[in-house]
């Protein structure tokens, strides 16, 4: 490893972190005192945060050798973690790690990165990178109960009639009064949020967070159990899309991308630095069916997730809680 070169490599890996991590305390060409040794140990980069009342030691070796490291590498490594009683040891190479070396490191527990530019041709990436796709798709349909309150008691006082919405998409839910969501809103946060079950079987889940619907003039009455019928399903697909930029580090030990900087591009989907594109419009005919099995020419990979839901056929079923035969003669039901 020519020195140059590897001064260039430790910049290179200060500078990603100090991109990733922007709280912590970052050290290039730190010397910290070996407890074994009792000696100065010199540290590509060490990275110190407070948690609580303690301060984590974090210590980076970055080693821009021509061939994978092996397992020796990760031993000397393994000596000065000791050493400086390092909470935890992070070995990044330019060209990568033979397997019995990363299954050593995680044996002791040391992350084993790879660190890439792909305007440097010396530690570029791969040019094609695989995505998965999860495709997700139901029906649902919605009831929930309204309960009349002493805002409604004095908006019915007047006489005004509540017109229902005609469609589902027009009811209106808050949380706060201020800001406002529809029912498809609500369950595609379900979907997003909770562990739904999707095996095209009827489940029923209810959203649990204290709610009002709006009506009339500004009124909001409160809303009990809104609740969701629904029946989901979900397939994976994957395609591999050209490199356009990337700018980062693969964990190899744990199959994960961190990029500060990437964009890849394909004809049905663009993603730039997470922001994504043309996902809602693309057409699954290009892309093959993906299940665990595949064995994908990188194990690190992007998933995304595509959520189709279909509107409701059926209006909302309601349920008046709290009310008289006043209260219901209110209701505009001419829908």
């Amino acid at each position: 490893m020519d020195q140059n070169n590897g001064k260039e490599f430790e910049k290179y890996i200060n500078f990603i972190y100090s991109k990733l991590d922007s709280e912590s305390k970052i050290q290039i060409n730190d010397r910290i005192d070996g407890q074994d040794s009792k000696t100065k140990r010199e540290i590509d980069l060490s990275i110190r945060r407070n948690i609580g009342a303690h301060e984590v030691l974090i210590i980076v070796q970055a080693r821009d050798h021509n061939k994978r490291l092996d397992v020796n590498d990760i031993g000397e490594f393994l000596s000065v973690i000791k050493d400086v009683r390092a909470n935890k040891g992070v070995i990044i190479s330019a060209k990568g790690f033979s397997q019995s070396a990363i299954e050593f490191a995680k044996t002791h527990s040391i992350d084993t990165l790879t660190a890439h530019d792909f305007n440097n041709p010396k530690w570029t990436l791969d040019a094609k990178m695989p995505v998965i796709l999860t495709d997700y798709s139901g029906a649902y349909n919605v009831s929930f109960g309204i309960v009349a309150d002493d805002n409604y008691a004095e908006f019915a006082k007047k006489g005004i009639k509540v017109k229902l919405p005609s469609s589902i998409g027009d009811f209106k839910f808050t949380n706060d009064g201020k800001t406002f969501f529809t029912a498809r809103e609500a369950f595609y946060d379900l979907c997003m949020w909770n562990n739904l079950i999707y095996d095209n079987v009827e489940h029923r889940i209810e959203h649990v967070a204290k709610i009002k619907m709006y009506v009339t003039n500004d009124v909001l009455v409160p809303v009990k159990e809104l609740r969701f019928k629904f029946k989901l399903t979900k397939k994976s697909y994957y395609k591999y899309f050209e490199i356009k930029e990337f700018q980062g580090l693969i964990d190899h030990l744990n199959n994960k991308i961190k990029p500060t900087k990437f964009r890849i591009e394909g004809s049905d989907l663009s993603v730039d630095n997470y922001n994504i594109e043309f996902v809602e419009k693309l057409s699954l005919e290009s892309w093959d069916e993906y299940h665990e099995s595949i064995e994908l020419i990188h194990p690190y990979h992007i998933r995304l997730a595509k959520l189709t839901i279909s509107e409701p056929k059926e209006m909302p079923k309601f349920e008046f809680r709290g009310i008289d035969e006043e209260f219901l003669n209110d209701y505009d039901n001419d829908y």
